[in-house]
């Protein structure tokens, strides 16, 4: 097991799994101290094997850092197939989408889109071309895929991660905020919607960290080296 693999679990999944689980309690924090409290009364010898418990909730919190993480990714998907689903209503009726579907479109790409990697990727792309094709964002990834062969990539990789993670902070906390208002726990729904504010912000601000660290590589590479080919 490398050690990126190891921070990527540990950040990516078991992390998030414990944050999930930590801010979903903290919206019914009495009901959870009761039952906890009435299961050790009611089942003393649990306090004995209180490690050996703790060895299995582990592995159901990393479970649902995963679960997170496909949400996550699903959210990705559900922005990709509203957007090409309105994209083709409007040449299929040959006009400009009307205002009340470019607003969805809007609040969507604001909402799923904006704070990924892949997002700001397209951005770059767009500001030194007048396109955005898929080959030239293939192109960008296969520049980062370069980079790891030459053992270069690994402070552009710590970025990823910080995106990915607080992509997963924000999904938590926009779940634990309608659950929140839901139960009528309206100081921690508002809690948790700033909290979801702040963690889309730093997500975007990772992205774009990420943009410009894999440029400074490239720059630094062709410098070292200005026969290879990036």
């Amino acid at each position: 097991m490398t050690t990126n693999f190891t921070l990527r679990d540990f950040f990516g999944f078991l992390l998030t799994g414990l944050i999930l689980v930590g801010a979903i309690c903290l919206i019914f924090y009495d009901n959870v101290l009761e039952g906890i409290a009435n299961t050790f009364t009611k089942y003393p010898s649990l306090k004995d094997i209180s490690f050996i418990i703790t060895l299995f909730i582990l592995p159901i919190i990393y479970l649902f850092g995963h679960i997170i993480g496909s949400l996550s990714y699903r959210c990705l998907k559900l922005y990709i197939f509203i957007s090409k689903f309105l994209e083709n209503r409007k040449k299929d009726k040959g006009q400009h989408l009307p205002s009340y579907q470019y607003y969805i479109l809007i609040f969507f790409q604001i909402t799923l889109y904006q704070q990924r990697i892949v997002y700001a990727i397209i951005q770059q792309v767009k500001s030194e071309k007048n396109k955005c094709e898929k080959k030239d964002i293939e192109d960008f990834w296969t520049i980062c895929a370069l980079l790891q062969i030459e053992k270069k990539y690994s402070s552009a990789e710590y970025w990823n991660l910080l995106n990915e993670f607080f992509n997963s902070l924000n999904l938590i906390f926009f779940i634990s905020m309608i659950i929140a208002f839901y139960s009528g726990n309206l100081v921690i729904g508002i809690i948790y919607s700033i909290l979801m504010v702040l963690t889309y912000y730093r997500a975007k601000q990772y992205a774009d960290y990420f943009i410009k660290t894999v440029k400074r590589l490239v720059k630094a590479q062709l410098i070292i080296d200005p026969d290879l080919d990036i």
